[in-house]
């Protein structure tokens, strides 16, 4: 089954790309990065987390 990939919208890139993202030393066994809620552009958070619901892949890496 190949990849299927769709178009990112351009202003969810800029804020995925402009965010400071906090490394998460809590989990070291299972690397990953977040941003908190309350320190960002709520309304663009609120669009980015309903983006992942609706395009998101569940998966092992």
């Amino acid at each position: 089954m190949g990849a299927v990939f769709m178009i990112f919208p351009p202003d969810l890139r800029t804020f995925v790309d402009t965010q400071l993202w906090t490394f998460a030393k809590t989990m070291p066994e299972w690397p990953h990065e977040y941003i908190l809620r309350d320190r960002v552009d709520e309304e663009l958070f609120e669009r980015l987390v309903v983006h992942i619901l609706e395009h998101g892949v569940e998966g092992r890496f």
